[in-house]
């Protein structure tokens, strides 16, 4: 656990989580930004962010319970053959935004991925948020169970039931 990234915390560097699950984390004290993955640059440095084959799974936060990334528009976060499900933007006192993915600036890319199944006091904010200015694209061949994630690409299925079962020791 921790005030912000429960998980991980990338400030102002380049990050990349490959085939790993990140699974019970939690941001409740102070900013409580991110259970799972916290991608923030500063003014002069952005933060640059992958995911490849892992799983981000039952995190829980005060504001985005998966990933969020923010404090420079050159941010991004890229991910890829991945789920980001079941996380959780509720701790309390709860700041709301996306429970699964929040981009408070820079840009968030996503593509052969499940986002689903997760949860904010912020309705229409479950899976997926952007600030102003912020921006979430897919591309495409992802499954979302809402869609507040916006996903219109090729192969995306929207408000569908990705059928996921608890994780489990492979």
């Amino acid at each position: 656990s921790g005030s912000s990234g429960g998980g991980i915390s990338n400030v102002t560097g380049t990050l990349t989580v490959r085939g790993s699950t990140i699974f019970g984390n939690r941001a409740d004290t102070g900013g409580g930004d991110a259970g799972a993955i916290q991608n923030f640059g500063d003014s002069l440095t952005p933060a640059l962010v992958t995911i490849e084959n892992s799983t981000i799974s039952g995190n829980s936060a005060r504001l985005a319970g998966g990933i969020i990334s923010g404090g420079n528009a050159q941010n991004s976060v890229t991910v890829s053959n991945s789920t980001i499900a079941s996380n959780a933007s509720n701790l309390s006192p709860p700041r709301g935004g996306g429970g699964g993915l929040l981009i408070g600036s820079g840009t968030a890319t996503v593509g052969n991925s499940i986002v689903a199944l997760n949860t904010s006091v912020s309705a229409g904010q479950e899976n997926c948020s952007a600030d102003q200015g912020a921006t979430i694209t897919s591309l495409g061949n992802n499954i979302e169970s809402g869609t507040e994630c916006g996903f219109a690409a090729s192969g995306d299925l929207q408000s569908t039931n990705p059928l996921l079962g608890p994780l489990q020791n492979a």
